[in-house]
């Protein structure tokens, strides 16, 4: 069960391994881009290529879980798939079902890991396999794998990372299934924290009586989705990457070349998309805004 392109690693690794899929779950086809036409998740398009089973319900209702009851499975793989899974549909795996997600569990349940540990400023975070249960992301620990989260990352970036990482351990989980019939497992330490979707409002940049930093790891932890952004002169720009010059700054606040005057620096721009336009460099932006 998954649906986004970071389901796409785990996918890859288990239909070339000695491990077979059965049966895939996605997310409904939605329509996109300016066109509105329907577009199927990734994960959707990778089993149609495969010719293998797909299911794409709005919801996991009992008429869907009834149906999903006639493949008799072993083993029920989840990730990032998009929606709770019931009780019922859990306990149909005659093995186990397993979760792969991207955080230091427990913390950051949730829909948005990886962003809110990048938000948090986090210089490191892991990639777990963990059994699932009926409360969100709070079952034992099978397998992880300490994940470094470089100046550099962004959402984008270290999902890739964590997918690539999480696809391997998902492997080593199932051929610890094949071999052994059981896997261990180590119950969550610690206080849970959870980690909510992110939001387009939550993406505005407007408080700039902050550390550069907590500006910067904003910016880092909403590209490529939602893209934080400013708003000058009724128009709205989406800064994808910037960097911070520590100075003394004597007023607080956006500049009108779009660098912003903080608590204890300069943030210049690096990636900039104005809005209706494309991503581009800041110094070409700039060259652009003069002609």
């Amino acid at each position: 069960m998954g649906s986004p392109a970071f389901a796409l690693p785990s996918f890859q690794r288990i239909l070339a391994s000695s491990h077979q899929i059965i049966a895939c779950v996605s997310q409904p086809a939605r329509p996109k881009n300016r066109g509105h036409q329907l577009v199927d998740t990734a994960i959707a398009k990778a089993a149609k290529a495969a010719q293998i089973p797909l299911f794409t319900p709005n919801a996991l209702n009992q008429e869907v879980i009834a149906e999903l009851a006639k493949i008799e499975f072993e083993v029920l793989v989840v990730v990032a798939y998009g929606l709770i899974i019931p009780k019922r549909l859990l306990e149909l795996a005659k093995l186990v079902a397993l979760n792969l997600h991207p955080s230091a569990l427990p913390r950051f349940r949730g829909a948005a890991p990886l962003e809110r540990s990048l938000e948090a400023g986090d210089k490191e975070t892991k990639v777990m396999i963990i059994k699932m249960v009926e409360a969100l992301d709070a079952g034992p620990i099978a397998l992880s794998e300490r994940l470094k989260i470089e100046p550099a990352d962004t959402a984008a970036s270290l999902s890739q990372k964590a997918s690539i990482i999480g696809a391997d351990l998902l492997l080593t989980a199932l051929d610890q299934l094949a071999q052994a019939g059981q896997l261990v497992f180590t119950p969550q330490q610690g206080k849970a924290s959870y980690a909510k979707k992110i939001t387009k409002s939550e993406a505005l940049l407007d408080d700039f009586n902050q550390p550069g930093e907590v500006i910067i790891n904003k910016i880092r932890a909403f590209n490529p989705r939602p893209g934080a952004y400013l708003i000058f002169n009724q128009l709205r720009y989406k800064i994808l990457a910037a960097k911070l010059v520590k100075q003394k700054t004597t007023k607080l606040g956006l500049n009108p070349d779009l660098t912003i005057n903080c608590r204890d620096g300069v943030i210049i721009p690096q990636i900039i998309q104005r809005q209706g336009g494309k991503a581009m460099a800041y110094e070409i932006f700039k060259k652009r805004q003069k002609s």
